[in-house]
């Protein structure tokens, strides 16, 4: 299960002059199955810009700006990840290629606290009541020791005024 969509940007050619259609072609005569994405930090015309690249490392396009920008901070965490192409199209005449991926999702549930399996969490749970427990003995035993003390001083006080 993931996010299905088209790579855009594909029909320009790369810094390097390199059509990016070409390099469609040879993804499909090779039969590749993913894409890299990645963010691109210094792209002039978006912070967000996620591109794609093959297998070779040459980029193909851009996810569409819209996404690139409700996924960005899941593409930081990762630096980069792959997504399944599902089909290049078109390209009757070795030109208009389209190339149609999928982005694979992962569901997180928010804090880490709340991705951690129970049985972690229980184990937590069980180390804070062990916790207090000793803090409850230590207290105990405190009070005790003070108590101990404070009648071990009167038995002094009281058996001197007795032995006068």
């Amino acid at each position: 299960m993931g996010i299905k969509t088209k790579i855009v940007g594909i029909a320009y050619k790369n810094d390097n002059g390199m059509p990016r259609q070409e390099l469609l072609l040879r993804a499909k005569l090779r039969g590749d199955e993913y894409v890299n994405l990645e963010h691109e930090k210094n792209n002039p015309n978006s912070d967000h810009a996620i591109a794609v690249r093959d297998i070779n490392g040459h980029q193909l396009g851009y996810l569409k700006d819209a996404l690139a920008a409700d996924i960005i901070d899941w593409i930081k965490k990762r630096g980069s990840t792959k997504a399944q192409i599902l089909n290049i199209t078109g390209g009757e005449d070795e030109v208009n290629f389209e190339c149609n991926i999928e982005i694979p999702v992962t569901i997180e549930w928010g804090p880490e606290e709340e991705t951690k399996p129970k049985k972690e969490k229980e184990k937590e749970k069980g180390k804070e009541k062990e916790k207090e427990k000793e803090k409850e003995i230590q207290s105990g035993c405190l009070g005790w020791i003070i108590l101990t003390i404070v009648a071990f001083i009167s038995f002094l006080y009281v058996s001197r005024w007795l032995i006068k």
